[in-house]
């Protein structure tokens, strides 16, 4: 048994155990089949308790990397952001993953969703760029591939960072076309990333210009907000790894003050009179019996 091998032990389940949990790999429960591995959903029952959860059933042949080394990198990821891995399985030549199941699934699916606000699409860019940074601390972030990672969406709509095991090369350039995508409402093109870097470059940004790219329209975003957004992406689009995620905290915070404004008029004070009118006559009785 390798180290790596020993490292990650105590994540290992039986076969036996998934197969149970996806009906033993039913039609049903298949969420997807791809080049490199088939995905199912299913109930993992672990200690008595149901687990709802995704399995990644990888096709031996096609696997290009040390699974034991790759499994032990991502264990690692101690931010809360990631999707949480929950044990791998390494039985009869069958070699897979177990992930915690993110119910919303894909930021991909609420790219042009109205009912997002500008500061929530901030905060789920927020938390993705704060859990590659946590990447980055940690040196794991030469473990991804621009196209191994995934942002997907938990029940409260936050976000959740899936990574996938296969490649080896930087992430950022993906995070700043995912970033382009969020503020275009819509997948990205490279024709698009063009017009986008061509603007930036020139330091000329109205609204009514990004508009025109876009097909949004931003008059209920704040512009100082949006401005920043929009450096970020451009910075990530360049392939640069020392962008500040600070800086979408930053957008956010202007954003949901710009959606949230404090009226003088919304804020309820209360002021308590000293004395109660009972209290106040009594006062005056006894000054009154003084004076005579």
């Amino acid at each position: 048994m390798s180290f790596s091998d020993e490292d990650v032990a105590h994540l290992r389940i039986p076969l036996k155990d998934i197969a149970s949990a996806t009906n033993n790999f039913a039609e049903e429960n298949l969420l997807k089949r791809g080049e490199k591995a088939d995905v199912y959903k299913g109930l993992l029952l672990q200690s008595e308790v149901e687990i709802d959860v995704v399995i990644r059933k990888y096709r031996c042949s096609t696997l290009t990397f040390d699974f034991y080394a790759e499994i032990n990198r991502i264990s690692h990821v101690t931010h809360s952001n990631p999707v949480s891995l929950i044990g791998f399985c390494d039985e009869e030549d069958e070699q897979m993953l177990v992930m915690e199941h993110v119910v919303n699934g894909s930021l991909d699916k609420y790219l042009s969703d109205p009912t997002l606000k500008w500061s929530q699409k901030l905060l789920i860019c927020r938390d993705a760029a704060n859990c590659l940074d946590s990447c980055r601390e940690y040196n794991y972030i030469k473990c991804f591939s621009p196209k191994s990672f995934k942002i997907l969406l938990n029940k409260n709509m936050r976000a959740r960072v899936l990574f996938y095991i296969d490649s080896s090369s930087d992430p950022k350039n993906a995070f700043g076309m995912i970033l382009l995508e969020v503020l275009y409402g819509r997948k990205a093109t490279i024709e698009d990333v063009n017009q986008f870097q061509a603007k930036m470059a020139k330091n000329r940004y109205e609204k009514e210009e990004l508009s025109i790219f876009s097909g949004i329209d931003y008059t209920s975003f704040n512009t100082e907000s949006l401005y920043i957004f929009s450096q970020v992406a451009s910075d990530c689009l360049k392939g640069g790894l020392d962008f500040d995620s600070k800086e979408l905290d930053r957008a956010h915070a202007i954003q949901w003050k710009h959606e949230n404004p404090v009226s003088i008029f919304s804020v309820s004070i209360d002021i308590q009179p000293t004395f109660s009118l009972r209290r106040l006559s009594f006062c005056s009785i006894i000054v009154f019996l003084l004076c005579f």
